[in-house]
Protein backbone atom coordinates (compact mmCIF):
# COMPACT_ATOMS: atom_id res chain seq x y z
CA UNK A 1 0.00 0.00 0.00
CA UNK A 2 1.60 3.48 -0.76
CA UNK A 3 1.51 5.70 1.99
CA UNK A 4 -0.64 8.64 2.14
CA UNK A 5 0.04 10.50 4.87
CA UNK A 6 -3.08 13.42 3.90
CA UNK A 7 -5.54 11.18 2.99
CA UNK A 8 -8.08 11.93 5.61
CA UNK A 9 -7.62 15.53 4.89
CA UNK A 10 -8.06 15.16 1.17
CA UNK A 11 -11.15 13.66 1.71
CA UNK A 12 -12.19 16.30 4.03
CA UNK A 13 -11.35 18.43 1.14
CA UNK A 14 -13.16 16.90 -1.38
CA UNK A 15 -16.24 17.01 0.59
CA UNK A 16 -16.42 20.25 1.35
CA UNK A 17 -16.04 20.72 -2.68
CA UNK A 18 -19.07 19.19 -3.05
CA UNK A 19 -20.86 22.36 -1.08
CA UNK A 20 -19.64 25.80 -1.87
CA UNK A 21 -21.24 27.67 0.77
CA UNK A 22 -18.90 25.40 3.42
CA UNK A 23 -15.78 26.32 2.08
CA UNK A 24 -15.66 29.54 3.77
CA UNK A 25 -17.02 27.78 7.14
CA UNK A 26 -14.56 24.90 7.26
CA UNK A 27 -10.72 25.50 8.69
CA UNK A 28 -8.32 22.58 8.60
CA UNK A 29 -5.93 22.19 10.76
CA UNK A 30 -3.09 19.28 10.22
CA UNK A 31 -2.55 19.42 14.29
CA UNK A 32 -3.08 16.86 16.90
CA UNK A 33 -4.83 16.89 20.21
CA UNK A 34 -2.80 16.69 23.35
CA UNK A 35 -2.16 17.38 26.77
CA UNK A 36 0.79 19.88 25.94
CA UNK A 37 2.05 21.67 23.21
CA UNK A 38 4.63 19.75 21.44
CA UNK A 39 6.01 17.86 19.08
CA UNK A 40 4.95 14.28 19.68
CA UNK A 41 6.34 10.55 17.86
CA UNK A 42 2.79 10.02 15.41
CA UNK A 43 2.35 6.88 13.68
CA UNK A 44 1.37 7.89 10.14
CA UNK A 45 -0.39 4.98 8.94
CA UNK A 46 -2.23 7.18 5.90
CA UNK A 47 -5.42 5.46 6.79
CA UNK A 48 -7.40 6.28 10.05
CA UNK A 49 -5.42 4.14 11.86
CA UNK A 50 -2.74 6.98 12.24
CA UNK A 51 -1.72 7.41 16.52
CA UNK A 52 0.31 9.01 18.78
CA UNK A 53 -0.37 5.87 21.15
CA UNK A 54 0.06 2.95 19.43
CA UNK A 55 3.47 2.55 16.90
CA UNK A 56 2.58 -0.79 15.30
CA UNK A 57 6.06 0.37 12.57
CA UNK A 58 8.56 2.57 13.72
CA UNK A 59 9.45 2.91 9.77
CA UNK A 60 5.94 5.55 9.85
CA UNK A 61 6.25 7.02 12.50
CA UNK A 62 7.17 10.82 12.42
CA UNK A 63 7.05 13.92 14.15
CA UNK A 64 3.68 15.72 14.25
CA UNK A 65 2.74 19.11 15.68
CA UNK A 66 0.82 18.63 18.96
CA UNK A 67 -1.79 21.50 21.14
CA UNK A 68 -3.63 21.63 23.55
CA UNK A 69 -6.85 22.81 22.98
CA UNK A 70 -7.14 25.10 25.65
CA UNK A 71 -4.61 27.04 24.01
CA UNK A 72 -5.84 26.22 20.41
CA UNK A 73 -9.24 28.02 21.91
CA UNK A 74 -7.28 30.92 23.02
CA UNK A 75 -4.89 31.49 19.84
CA UNK A 76 -8.04 31.57 17.71
CA UNK A 77 -9.87 33.91 20.02
CA UNK A 78 -12.65 30.99 20.48
CA UNK A 79 -16.04 32.54 22.13
CA UNK A 80 -18.23 29.66 21.68
CA UNK A 81 -17.98 26.10 21.20
CA UNK A 82 -21.23 23.74 21.13
CA UNK A 83 -19.58 20.82 20.29
CA UNK A 84 -16.51 18.53 19.84
CA UNK A 85 -16.07 15.32 18.60
CA UNK A 86 -13.22 12.59 19.42
CA UNK A 87 -12.19 9.50 18.09
CA UNK A 88 -8.68 10.01 17.64
CA UNK A 89 -7.18 6.47 17.91
CA UNK A 90 -6.75 6.31 22.08
CA UNK A 91 -5.37 9.73 22.76
CA UNK A 92 -8.83 11.14 23.88
CA UNK A 93 -7.64 11.08 27.60
CA UNK A 94 -4.93 13.19 26.66
CA UNK A 95 -7.01 15.75 24.66
CA UNK A 96 -9.13 16.30 27.73
CA UNK A 97 -6.25 16.65 30.15
CA UNK A 98 -6.22 19.52 27.80
CA UNK A 99 -9.59 20.80 27.16
CA UNK A 100 -9.95 21.58 31.10
CA UNK A 101 -10.36 25.34 30.75
CA UNK A 102 -12.32 25.12 27.44
CA UNK A 103 -14.61 22.97 29.17
CA UNK A 104 -15.12 25.22 32.34
CA UNK A 105 -15.32 28.37 30.26
CA UNK A 106 -17.13 27.34 27.08
CA UNK A 107 -19.02 24.23 28.30
CA UNK A 108 -19.25 22.38 24.67
CA UNK A 109 -20.90 18.70 24.24
CA UNK A 110 -18.66 16.13 23.86
CA UNK A 111 -19.17 12.83 21.57
CA UNK A 112 -16.02 10.60 22.50
CA UNK A 113 -14.87 6.91 20.69
CA UNK A 114 -14.13 4.70 24.32
CA UNK A 115 -13.60 1.98 23.03
CA UNK A 116 -9.52 2.51 22.32
CA UNK A 117 -7.57 0.42 24.47
CA UNK A 118 -3.98 1.66 26.12
CA UNK A 119 -1.54 0.15 28.13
Amino acid sequence: MLLNPQLNINHIKENIALDKQLENNIVIEDLLLWNENAWVDFYEAGTVGSSAVWMPDNEKVVKKQAVRIDDWVKDNGITKLDFIKMDIEGAEIEAMIGCVETIKNLKPNFAIASYHIVD
